[in-house]
């Protein structure tokens, strides 16, 4: 039997949908092995990015945990990526382990007027699983339905994507800060940096949509090494320098790195490294 590091891989592009739940209210479930504090598929993605044949890897809408970028268990041996040079991650809103990565922004009250949308709570706490909530209108007109009977497909995927509408009100997607939880994953992504020694050019973040604007924004990163000339991307440095290590964020307005992961990058950055924000109203 031959071993997937057997294989001469040297580009991976990866790709699975999970989706969050359209009402943010709800508190997502954990995705991990019942009694499991180990995000096991995170920590597969995290052996087979260390393979040496590997240079390039692209995950796009993944649910993720920072088993992805480093190990949970405090007893393991640190990390190392030997050729990893190109690294892009683009990661759901809600976290593998159960919750969310992103939080009501504390710097916006929304005003409206809007009888149906409900008042802003600055001690918001997201209610617990209860997806049942959600879909309890679908189910109910599910059995109602006669399936035998011959039905108009174009009326009924009308009136289906009407009761969507109403089920899943907008006004309930309102997650773009990044929580407590997203420290962990932005912490990890930081520590596993210094390990990929032949690191040219990293991205990770998150799409939103914006049905009211009808465009969506990204929190999201760039890190480029020295001599990298930066990809095409929504944000731009407005000071670049191309022989100088660069990081970039693309982030909520007010928003800065902790401490703790701006030391990490510091340390891949060296002396004379860039850090820029670019900031986009919420």
């Amino acid at each position: 039997m031959r071993l997937l590091a057997d294989f001469p891989i040297q580009q991976a592009r990866l790709k699975y949908t999970n989706h969050a739940p359209y009402d943010q209210n709800i508190e997502p479930p954990s995705l991990l092995l019942p009694g499991s504090v180990c995000d096991h598929l995170c920590q597969s993605l995290r052996y087979f990015s260390q393979l040496e044949s590997l240079f390039v890897l692209d995950i796009n809408e993944a649910v993720i945990s920072p088993e992805l970028f480093w190990p949970s268990d405090i007893n393991a041996e640190a990390p190392f990526w030997p050729n990893l040079s190109i690294l892009h991650v683009s990661f759901n809103t809600m976290a593998a382990d159960g919750g969310w990565y992103y939080e009501r922004n504390p710097h916006v009250t929304p005003d409206s007027d809007d009888e149906d949308v409900a008042p802003f709570n600055p001690d918001f706490e997201s209610m617990p699983p209860t997806p049942e909530r959600v879909f309890a209108e679908e189910e109910a007109r599910a059995r109602d339905t006669d399936f035998s009977a011959e039905s108009d497909v174009s009326a009924t995927d009308y009136e289906t994507e009407r009761q969507r509408g109403r089920i899943y009100n907008t006004d309930d997607w309102f997650r773009s800060w990044p929580s407590p939880k997203m420290e962990a994953l932005l912490q990890a992504m930081a520590r596993a940096v210094t390990r990929m020694s032949r690191l040219r050019q990293f991205s990770a973040g998150t799409w939103f949509h914006d049905h009211d604007r009808g465009y969506g924004v990204n929190f999201e990163f760039f890190y480029l090494r020295a001599g990298e000339q930066q990809v095409v991307c929504d944000a731009q440095f407005e000071h670049d320098d191309v022989a100088k290590q660069r990081l970039l964020w693309h982030a909520p307005e007010l928003w800065r790195m902790s401490d703790a992961v701006e030391q990490l990058w510091r340390e891949t950055l060296g002396q004379g490294g860039i850090i820029e924000y670019q900031e986009w109203d919420d």
